[in-house]
């Protein structure tokens, strides 16, 4: 049976909050702040850059990273959209061919295959909060463990 194909847009983005308002000088009441634009995307070939605020896609406002992720699944692969975004004080309309989200239903050896090891110096910004965070996976993966050993053999 085919797979439906899922548009992407190929960027980690956050909500506008007052904090980051202030930090980036924009006059964007709402939208979600770009916070990494991946390599060889469609939002790369757009021209998005790190810190611009998305505030719509085509027409659709963009309050939430969710409302921005259903606009971009809505629009489909191949369709060209067009991204308005404050970058500063500035507002520009960039457009974007979407691309089809990459293949990798289970790209760590499957259901309940182990993540690899992190590169925490990936984003040394944010080191502390992914080590706290992959501290807790350690320990929701060790808390597993211990309740499938509990399980009877073949679910009986």
């Amino acid at each position: 049976m085919p797979q439906a194909q899922r548009a992407v847009l190929g960027v980690q983005v956050e909500p506008l909050n007052a904090d980051e308002k202030k930090r980036l000088a924009t006059k964007a009441e709402n939208g979600v702040v770009v916070m990494d634009v991946m390599p060889d995307t469609a939002a790369a070939k757009a021209g998005l850059q790190r810190d611009d605020v998305i505030t719509a896609i085509d027409k659709t406002t963009v309050k939430t990273p969710m409302d921005l992720s259903d606009a971009v699944h809505k629009a489909g692969v191949g369709k060209q959209v067009t991204i308005h975004v404050m970058r500063g004080k500035e507002e520009k309309d960039l457009k974007a061919t979407l691309q089809e989200e990459p293949r990798q239903l289970f790209p760590f050896g499957g259901p309940g295959g182990r993540l690899p090891p992190f590169e925490f110096n990936q984003f040394p910004d944010r080191s502390d909060r992914l080590m706290e965070l992959q501290r807790r996976i350690d320990t929701l993966e060790k808390r597993l463990n211990e309740l499938e050993k509990k399980l009877p053999p073949n679910g009986k």
